[in-house]
């Protein structure tokens, strides 16, 4: 079925533009280029994405310039799909650094430009790419307004932006921001940790807004997630333990990896709508199902198995098994609450830690802990949620440390399992 022929599809992904258009550079994009970019998109239309996300940057306008050229191909396309784009960078030029600018006179300016490479009269929806700390929010308001009176946006939202911004610009406009496009992933999962790890040491290292998720759900703002597929890190099951478990599941559910990762973005209340950036066909369709199926229940363990804090990158030779994985990880919903105890028989008690503090306060302290002792681990679950009536339950005994390095990847370890704090306590 050509482009001009199929039917307009309510999805639940957005299909990135920034891979369509050649490289990044200012070179005029070719023949092949929009051979490229045109069977993309014919992939994307097949699985049922209708929403296209653009940017002024992507390939130095280039990504708009060749979906411009596709769309004058294809009459009535453009009636069928929604179109998006931001403005707010720009990229070095004279040996100058990039910067943000999301002044009046600079969105008019870069949104009529867009207009013109995308060949259309008016996009869907415009997001304002970055934050500029030093936009005035009452010229630039001014200049939102002007587009939509003139007919040339039709909705506006925003992209990396907290609570607090969106809300100072809101209050000078007269028409609602409707989108906020965060970089949220399997890989890049801090919006859900911050959600997670309120009044903990580890909630310290966590860098996503505070409370955007919130905020965005509660007054219907549209969560979109860039970089959804995390770069294709889970679409290789040797890539590591996280991709192993997404390839179990995908083949358990008959499905793709690359529909999982996306399934566990979409199960999240808050109504979160993946950005796939793929540029190559066969990876598109390998995300059919995130918007023809409903992932159902089951997915959600995919977290469990993801280190995405790596230790130390030389392996070690140690004289301790395997780590088991706590039985309950599979199918808990509330893995972030997952303790493990590490006790000796002697009575050294160190502290309790967080995850991301492994060295209590002296080198000396930790040393003494790991002096070649037995010692045992045992999980349990802080949540009392009652959902896997695991508690205290799975008691794993015979391990022996030897040196500082290896109690620190004892540590390691259990954070790959899931495991988000470790008391250290004396005897048995």
């Amino acid at each position: 079925m050509s482009m001009t022929e199929r039917p307009a599809t309510p999805g639940r992904l957005v299909y990135g533009c920034m891979g369509l258009g050649g490289d990044w550079d200012t070179l005029p994009y070719g023949a092949d280029d929009i051979d490229r970019a045109e069977a993309a998109v014919e992939a994307a239309l097949d699985v049922g994405i209708t929403t296209f996300d653009h940017a002024d940057i992507y390939r130095y306008g280039k990504s708009e310039a060749v979906f411009g050229e596709m769309l004058s191909r294809a009459p009535g396309l453009r009636d069928r799909i929604t179109l998006q784009t931001k403005v707010g960078i720009r990229l070095p030029e004279d040996g100058g650094p990039g910067l943000y600018d999301l002044r009046g006179p600079s969105v008019l300016r870069r949104a009529e430009e867009s207009l013109a490479r995308l060949r259309t009269d008016a996009v869907d929806v415009l997001l304002l790419h970055r934050p500029d700390p030093l936009a005035d929010p009452e010229e630039l308001a001014g200049a939102l307004s002007s587009l939509h009176r003139q007919g040339m946006v039709r909705r506006f939202g925003v992209s990396n932006m907290n609570a607090a911004q969106i809300a100072r610009l809101q209050s000078f406009l007269d028409v609602p921001l409707t989108v906020n496009q965060l970089e949220m992933s399997l890989h890049r999962r801090d919006w859900v940790e911050e959600q997670v790890l309120v009044n903990t040491p580890a909630g310290a290292g966590v860098g996503f807004p505070a409370g955007i998720v919130e905020y965005c759900t509660e007054r219907g703002v549209e969560l979109q997630a860039w970089g959804a597929l995390a770069g294709g890190r889970f679409s290789d099951p040797q890539a590591g333990p996280a991709a192993a478990l997404v390839a179990r599941l995908a083949e358990a559910k008959g499905t793709t990896p690359e529909a999982v990762v996306l399934w566990w973005l979409q199960r999240h209340p808050a109504g979160i709508v993946p950005v796939i950036g793929t540029s190559r066909p066969e990876r598109i369709r390998a995300c059919r199902d995130a918007v023809g199926r409903s992932p159902g229940r089951g997915h959600e363990g995919v977290v469990r198995a993801v280190d995405g804090r790596p230790g130390p990158a030389a392996p070690l030779n140690r004289p301790w098994p395997a780590l088991p994985r706590c039985p309950a990880l599979p199918r808990c919903p509330a893995p972030l609450r997952c303790r493990a105890s590490l006790r000796r028989p002697e009575n050294t008690p160190v502290r309790l830690l967080g995850w991301r503090q492994p060295v209590p306060p002296t080198a000396a302290t930790v040393a003494g802990s790991f002096e070649p002792a037995r010692f045992s681990i045992t999980f349990r679950c802080d949540s009392l949620c009652g959902y896997c009536n695991v508690w205290q339950n799975d008691k794993f005994t015979g391990y022996e440390a030897l040196t500082l390095e290896q109690g620190r990847r004892i540590l390691d370890e259990l954070h790959a399992l899931g495991v988000r704090y470790v008391d250290f306590t004396g005897g048995e």
